[in-house]
């Protein structure tokens, strides 16, 4: 009669097929501070966004004209330091989206027509301020001024009705007021309204 011998398997083949395990498993190694709640969905889409970016970047080339339209732009996605200097002008700009009105007085304190939008008329009943006629009803306005070498610091104020009237406009003028402290005309100014 034949006996069958059962013997132990030797330690070689115990670490063999805990290897072979490992290797068909695969393992993962938790750092501290790992828990479930530390993955989130949005993490997941990152890492992976990630990735195909990395392994699969797009060109320019691959982008077909008008392929990019605003809605698939994120909030905030173009700024200033995207855009070339001179690209955009205002007949790119959608309504509201620059002042309504603006002006310029030149450093002599002359109106200029030619460097100003949505003003009808400007009358000047003292040197220092310009009572305007605008088409439009402003319910805000501001001012600055070009900043000559040696030239003496001013207060400019803007206002709007009930401003105009208080200030010396006549009817036709009290849309928006311009007016210079201190000084007796209004040099190098630029103002808006909206």
């Amino acid at each position: 009669m034949n006996r069958i011998v059962r013997s132990r398997p030797s330690p070689a083949i115990i670490v063999a097929v805990v290897a072979l395990i490992a290797a068909l498993a695969g393992t993962a190694l938790a750092g501290p501070g790992a828990s479930s709640s530390a993955i989130t969905k949005s993490k997941v889409k990152k890492i992976a966004n990630k990735q195909i970016n990395k392994h699969f970047p797009v060109k320019t080339a691959d982008i077909a004209d008008a392929a990019v339209t605003t809605p698939k732009l994120a909030d905030g996605a173009v700024n200033s330091a995207k855009i070339e200097d001179g690209s955009v002008t205002s007949g790119d700009l959608a309504a509201g989206a620059s002042p309504h009105v603006y002006m310029h007085f030149d450093s002599g304190g002359v109106f200029q027509e030619s460097q100003s939008r949505g003003v009808l008329s400007v009358t000047r009943p003292v040197g220092n301020v310009a009572c305007l006629d605008l088409d439009i009803n402003p319910v805000i306005g501001g001012a600055t001024r070009g900043i000559a070498a040696g030239a003496p610091p001013f207060n400019i104020q803007v206002g709007v009705p009930p401003e105009p009237a208080n200030l010396g406009c006549d009817a036709a003028h009290s849309d928006a007021v311009v007016q210079v402290a201190a000084n007796a005309t209004l040099p190098d100014v630029y103002a808006w309204f909206d």
